[in-house]
């Protein structure tokens, strides 16, 4: 369960800098679209480990059973 935490805190990481990119006075200069472009390959990361470790669990369980 950690690793889904670790995952999930990675998410929200991610959402608070893209928060903090665009309440910047910076951001007036920036293209939103490259911003979120930045923190996608981010995002797809995390989903991916949280899937990883989902599908392990799941394994886990039903060799157990």
């Amino acid at each position: 369960m950690s690793d889904i935490k670790k995952s999930v805190d990675y998410i929200f990481h991610g959402l608070d800098a893209l928060d903090v990119l665009l309440c910047s006075k910076e951001a007036e200069n920036l293209n939103v679209r490259n911003i979120v472009g930045l923190l996608h390959p981010i995002l797809d990361d995390a989903k991916r480990r949280a899937h990883t470790e989902m599908s392990a669990r799941s394994s886990s369980k039903d060799k157990e059973s």
